[in-house]
């Protein structure tokens, strides 16, 4: 009875990862293959270890939906609602698990690059990307 609860909500958790994991290959390659499917829905970390209720499970979940919006807002440009949505979600998933920061460590300076690159050092942008990443981590 007390395992029944934390198993629900790790499986809809693990739905909405793989609905966000499909989206996020259909965002990146325009298009979703069955073969593409197949091997998402055939791997056997998702049948045997993402519905289970360790914290590894939980993270990879987040990870895989804040990655979707990440990766959506990125391309989109100025998408303050997914923005939001994406730190949220490394928010919740850092508070369950430090380590979880590490992906991102390696994302959001690429972005700032990429922001730099682009629109200049002392941009509106890039010190609006900086000090919302500090607001973040604190």
């Amino acid at each position: 009875m007390v395992y029944g609860p934390k198993f629900i909500i790790q499986t809809v958790l693990a739905v909405f990862a793989d609905y966000y994991l499909i989206k996020t290959l259909k965002y990146i390659y325009h298009t979703v293959t069955p073969l593409m499917v197949i091997f998402v829905f055939s791997n056997w970390y998702y049948a045997s270890c993402l519905s289970r209720t360790y914290n590894n499970s939980f993270e990879t979940c987040l990870t895989i939906i804040s990655f979707y919006f990440w990766i959506s807002n990125s391309r989109q440009g100025e998408n303050n609602s997914k923005d939001l949505i994406n730190r949220m979600i490394v928010t919740i998933s850092y508070v369950s698990r430090p380590t979880s920061i590490m992906l991102w460590t390696i994302l959001w300076p690429y972005e700032l690059y990429e922001i730099i690159r682009v629109h200049g050092a002392l941009s509106n942008k890039s010190i609006k990307f900086v000090l919302k990443n500090i607001i973040n981590l604190y």
